[in-house]
């Protein structure tokens, strides 16, 4: 019988590796969860239809790859599914979650990031980083409607949405109404060129992507 014997360098590898996969077992430990999908509401409150595959950002500074995620919008609640049926909450606060999505382009990489606006913590799209950036918040709502005379109400779940900006010096993240005017406001520190920007390029201030765009370029300058 031939003995393998730990010199102390495999043994701190061994050791290692042993606390990685048990750090990587409490990251993706979840808490069954409700969910806000009943029988008698219209509508979906997750961020997608199925689940997509992502990497995770905890805000305790670890990192999980290639899970299956999603957001249930009317709770702010981040999911995981494990083995491809149950979801389960995350039990860890997440930071961010960068999602492979299929755009009419092709495959894209998506920044979600959950963050406060100083009420509670809400699903951002990172639209534009940088100095300035754009985040647009994403959220759902349960509609109840009730007919004139009748006992019966209607559950619906409506998509809400709102642009946010975010400045990287303050911290700040506010609400932004697009327009001319809020956007030299916020861009102040190179108006001259923004007001170039505008003057050549037709800017629609409802278009996310005409957003994307001004603000990528801003972030540049």
């Amino acid at each position: 019988m031939t003995l393998k014997i730990l010199t102390p360098l495999m043994f701190l590898m061994f050791i290692s590796s042993f606390c990685f996969s048990q750090n990587y077992l409490e990251e993706v430990n979840g808490r069954p969860i409700r969910g806000s999908k009943q029988s008698d509401v219209v509508g979906d409150p997750h961020l997608f239809k199925n689940f997509k595959s992502a990497t995770v950002l905890l805000k305790n500074g670890r990192s999980v790859k290639d899970i299956p995620v999603n957001v249930d919008l009317v709770t702010n609640t981040p999911l995981f599914s494990k083995s491809g049926e149950v979801v389960l909450a995350f039990v860890e606060p997440v930071a961010e979650m960068l999602v492979i999505d299929t755009l009419s382009s092709g495959l894209a990489k998506m920044r979600y990031t959950f963050d406060g606006d100083g009420k509670e913590t809400s699903c951002y799209l990172v639209l534009s980083e940088g100095k300035l950036s754009l985040m647009k918040k994403l959220w759902k709502v349960v509609w109840e409607d009730k007919t004139y005379n009748s006992a019966t109400v209607t559950k619906t779940i409506l998509e809400k949405s709102a642009y946010y900006i975010k400045n990287t010096q303050s911290k700040s993240l506010d609400l932004f109404k697009p327009s001319k005017k809020s956007i030299l406001a916020a861009m102040s520190s190179q108006s001259a060129a923004i007001e170039k920007y505008l003057k050549d390029n037709k800017v629609s201030f409802s278009s996310g992507q005409d957003l994307q765009k001004l603000f990528d370029y801003y972030n540049a300058l």
